[in-house]
């Protein structure tokens, strides 16, 4: 039986060659078949990039380009914020627990309002 398990040290790098002879697919094929998977996969992705990148104008692709890094930046700004509110809030719950060390075990009322 063959072991088809992917091995993290595995280089995944293929080198993508149009005149790939038939006996050395075949031996990637006997080697690992998943690696001929990632070969053949790899070489679909590359031509429909170019196909799709051909029928789009050029300053449409830039605009689109700049329109998805704006778009990751607002993610970002939106995570950072998010992230340091939470922050916040955890030090002030931390600060509050300790300054009053017998109020640790009392319940705490808080008023939710919903529309």
């Amino acid at each position: 039986m063959t072991d088809h398990s992917l091995d993290p040290q595995d280089n995944l790098e293929l080198e993508v060659s149009p005149e790939t002879s038939e006996n050395e697919e075949a031996s990637q094929s006997d080697e690992n078949p998943f690696r001929e998977f990632i070969h053949h996969q790899r070489i679909a992705l590359e031509e429909l990039g170019r196909a799709v990148e051909s029928l789009l104008p050029k300053e449409f692709r830039e605009h689109a380009g700049k329109a998805g890094r704006a778009f990751l930046d607002s993610f970002k700004v939106f995570v950072d914020a998010t992230r340091e509110t939470v922050e916040n809030m955890t030090n002030q719950s931390d600060e509050e627990e300790t300054s009053s060390p017998e109020n640790k075990n009392a319940s705490t009322k808080i008023k939710v309002e919903v529309e």
